[in-house]
């Protein structure tokens, strides 16, 4: 690391909890190797002190900072703008100082569209299956919208909090959303026309009660079909197990952190950095 002195800018994530974010080795390698003079640091900050340490952050001048649960909210009220998109689906992940005013994007929408551009998926022509409701679906819908996919499933367990997020987005939008209500009774017709299958649940964390779960029917088929699991460790999944085996197109949740972290970066510093010299240093750092 770049020997910190009087000039050095901050930059940090946010979070409860936060210790364990990777985030701090993504972006301190890519200040070393691109020899900005600059240090990012997780700050583990209860929700009852929130406030405190935005006001802290401003006073200090740090450069820009991230944002992770339960925060993506809660920060809007202490910016001074904030994009579109993250004013829509209330949540930023990402805070830049642009002379005295800190704005709030959300590079969640840019990393996830960046990961299957990529794999030259084709958004215009397709039908995306979402499996979840919460924060991270209300990202990945936004920026299938964005990218005017054909149509929308959205399944999760609470279907009350999938009919809210319907209603939410049909404030501003008319793309064409369903509610796949009972998975285990989607048709094999209904989902042959799935092109694209995003997990957005916690199901197959690891460390938690449904570790080595999936949240859809074991009999479904992924063959032919892109397969995105959020997840990042286990950086296999027993749902991504499932679609390798089958022949999907895989995108792991590593290839999201990494790609939402370099968006992030370029909103800081002005420029993308190498993605493939960064996964040759970061991809074996999880396991």
């Amino acid at each position: 690391m770049l020997g910190i002195n009087g000039n050095t800018n901050i930059y940090g994530i946010i979070g409860y909890p936060a210790k364990h974010s990777l985030s701090p080795r993504i972006h301190n390698y890519l200040f070393e190797k691109n020899s900005i003079n600059s240090v990012y640091l997780a700050f583990e900050i209860k929700p009852e002190n929130f406030k405190e340490c935005i006001i802290c952050f401003k006073t200090l001048g740090f450069k820009g900072f991230n944002l992770t649960m339960p925060f993506k909210k809660e920060i809007i009220t202490y910016l001074d703008q904030v994009s579109n998109d993250a004013l829509i689906i209330n949540s930023v992940n990402t805070v830049a100082r642009e002379g005295k005013l800190y704005k709030g994007y959300n590079t969640d929408i840019t990393g996830f569209l960046k990961s299957l551009e990529e794999k030259d998926f084709d958004f215009k022509n397709s039908y995306a299956l979402v499996l979840g409701a919460g924060g991270t679906a209300r990202s990945i819908i936004m920026g299938l919208i964005n990218k005017k996919i054909k149509k929308i499933y959205i399944s999760n367990r609470t279907i009350s909090k999938a009919y809210e997020l319907k209603k939410m987005f049909k404030r501003y939008y008319d793309e064409e959303i369903v509610i796949l209500e009972d998975p285990e009774h989607f048709s094999k017709e209904e989902l042959k026309r799935i092109d694209l299958i995003i997990n957005c649940t916690s199901v197959g964390m690891e460390g938690l009660s449904n570790a080595g779960k999936m949240p859809v029917p074991e009999k479904w088929d992924f063959k032919d079909k892109f397969f995105f699991e959020m997840i990042y460790k286990p950086v296999e999944t027993s749902l991504l197990l499932k679609a390798k085996s089958e022949k999907a197109v895989i995108i792991n949740g590593l290839d999201m952190l990494i790609n939402q972290a370099l968006a992030s970066f370029e909103i800081w510093n002005g420029f993308y950095p190498d993605k493939n010299d960064l996964i040759k240093y970061f991809k074996n750092s999880i396991n």
